[in-house]
């Protein structure tokens, strides 16, 4: 027969009640901030779906700059997007807007389509 296996030496275990070391700390309060940091941001993307974007804000100029393509026109330089008017639902605004062989003034709206906020150019100057 075999001899039996040698005795294996006892692993010490770790107490469940020992103080955290310094590193786990650090890495508990690390992951504790960057999910506070995630949570801002994802609150602040979130309300950004519930509010009526600003005449000026980049949401509203980009999609000027996307009806100008899909009309086939060069894209323009919008300087100057100010509101004229503001109510809860609806935004009526001004922007300068400059092609190559055109400028002029843009008048447009911001509102509220159902649960969608629209930009519809009203009114364009020369």
């Amino acid at each position: 027969m075999s001899d039996p296996a040698p005795p294996v030496a006892a692993q010490p275990q770790a107490d469940a009640n020992a103080t955290p070391t310094w590193n786990q700390r650090l890495t508990r309060w690390a992951s504790v901030a960057v999910g506070f940091v995630a949570l801002i941001v994802g609150g602040i993307k979130l309300l950004d779906n519930f509010t009526l974007p600003t005449c000026d804000s980049t949401r509203s100029l980009d999609t000027i700059k996307s009806i100008f393509k899909d009309k086939n026109l060069p894209d323009p330089t919008l300087t100057g997007a100010q509101t004229v008017t503001s109510e809860r639902s609806e935004k009526t605004c001004q922007t300068a807007y400059e092609i190559p062989n055109e400028k002029g003034t843009l008048d447009y709206r911001v509102f509220w389509d159902g649960w969608s906020a629209k930009v519809m150019i009203t009114k364009v100057s020369q």
